[in-house]
């Protein structure tokens, strides 16, 4: 492994560790335990060095899954951006670190890891490929506004000020409450998708709010509470991370002002893009997140990674259910 290991370290030396890197959210061990929390999990502190040199790290979250040991990497950067922090230098070797980690999993008696990386499309354990939409911010506001598609978006914005709706950021913990409300409502209307994803909790949409970086922009109408988003932001992008809305409040158009409000703020405070964080491309569901400016397409890969024979066992299992979920959402 050209003079590379990976080392765990004591909870209480990781944010030392984190220091000589990015500042991200979810590397905090603030959102560590909100997310070992909601996971029932237990987090492992991971180092890379190469020689005397500290050249990478990862946090993971051990949870028991159909009596398996998983391990599974908390989004470090949101929608299946790197799970692996690596000094630039070594950003071209993520797959020898991958490999690298699986032993050392191994070695641990875990079945089966979960990550996202931007590794090579035909890397053997591929589950399933996130597209997202990217809008460039670097334009003036008039300009961003005369990008909104006229018909499709921009008339439902006007509509929804002529319905006396108004954005304003959260001011009371109360409200915050309410945005769950609605989001627990959402997450309670979905399809067979929600038997694919993790609910989040109250404390996990606190621990966002509370970093400055953050902002839960919430829709009015008079004293009436409508729809909420929450924007994240990191890296000079501004991410469209989550939206929610009671559904006898859609008629006064909500969303589309919230998401207007959002990519202007985001561009106010000088981010460059606007992530509009997963998008179904070419099915109905994907319409509202289209229209809203110039835009480019990334995709992000998703793995599962037997380290075991049970774990194979389990990765076929998801496997099924993806093309479960390829069945009943992507219609």
């Amino acid at each position: 492994m050209e003079n590379v290991c990976v080392r765990q370290i004591e909870r209480d030396r990781w944010e030392e560790v984190i220091n000589h890197f990015p500042y991200n959210l979810y590397n905090t061990l603030s959102m560590i335990d909100v997310i070992c929390n909601s996971y029932n999990g237990e987090a492992i502190f991971l180092t890379f060095w190469r020689k005397d040199n500290l050249v990478g790290c990862m946090n993971l979250i051990l949870v028991k899954e159909l009596y398996l040991k998983s391990a599974f990497a908390p989004m470090t950067r949101l929608w299946g951006r790197p799970t692996l922090l690596l000094l630039e230098a070594e950003k071209n070797n993520i797959k020898m670190f991958v490999d690298l980690l699986c032993r050392y999993l191994k070695q641990m008696n875990v079945d089966v890891l979960h990550i996202y990386f931007l590794l090579p499309q035909d890397y053997p354990y591929l589950i399933k490929r996130l597209d997202t939409k990217i809008i460039s911010l670097e334009d003036k506001p008039e300009n961003l506004w005369k990008r909104v598609h006229p018909t499709g978006k921009r008339r439902y914005v006007q509509y929804a000020l002529k319905y006396g709706v108004n954005v304003r950021p959260l001011e009371s913990y109360r409200d915050l409450e309410t945005f769950y409300q609605m989001y627990t409502e959402v997450w309670n209307k979905m399809d067979i998708s929600r038997y694919f994803r993790k609910k989040h909790t109250l404390a996990y949409f606190q621990n966002l709010i509370n970093n400055p970086q953050n902002i839960l922009w919430l829709a009015y109408r008079e004293k009436t509470l409508l729809a909420g988003t929450l924007v994240t932001s990191g890296n000079g992008t501004a991410y469209y991370q989550h939206n929610a809305s009671f559904s006898k409040y859609q008629k006064y158009f909500p969303n589309h002002l919230l998401m207007w409000n959002a990519i202007k703020s985001a561009a106010a405070s000088g981010n460059q893009y606007f992530d509009l964080a997963g998008v179904y491309l070419n099915m109905k569901r994907g319409i509202f997140k289209s229209g809203w400016g110039k835009s480019c397409q990334e995709s992000y890969y998703y793995y599962s990674i037997p380290l075991s024979q049970k774990g194979k066992i389990l990765v076929k299992t998801f496997k099924f259910e993806n093309k479960l979920y390829n069945i009943f959402i992507k219609r």
